[in-house]
Formats: structure tokens, C-alpha cells, sequence
């Protein structure tokens, strides 16, 4: 995946590795997942 130059952060948190993360879709899905499931990124990524 690659970033465009008007890609842009919307919103960061602070969260424990033991807590639960939803992400919402726009078709209305919803999937969670624990911190310690989501895979580590470089910040350009």
C-alpha cells in the first residue's frame, strides 16, 4: 500500500495492548480486534 501526498492522519489514540479496538466500516461492519493483534507498522506506512 502506498501513501499519497494528500493522505493525512485523521486521529491518534493511546491504547493498551490488552484493549479492545473497533474499527467501523462504511457498510456498516464492525471487526475488533486487542491491541496486541493489530501488526506493527512503520509510521510511513
Amino acid at each position: 500500500m502506498t501513501t499519497r501526498e494528500e493522505d493525512f492522519v485523521k486521529e491518534i489514540f493511546t491504547a493498551s495492548t490488552h484493549d479492545v479496538i473497533m474499527f467501523f466500516s462504511n457498510k456498516g461492519k464492525l471487526y475488533k480486534l486487542r491491541g496486541y493483534e493489530i501488526p506493527e507498522a512503520r509510521k510511513n506506512s
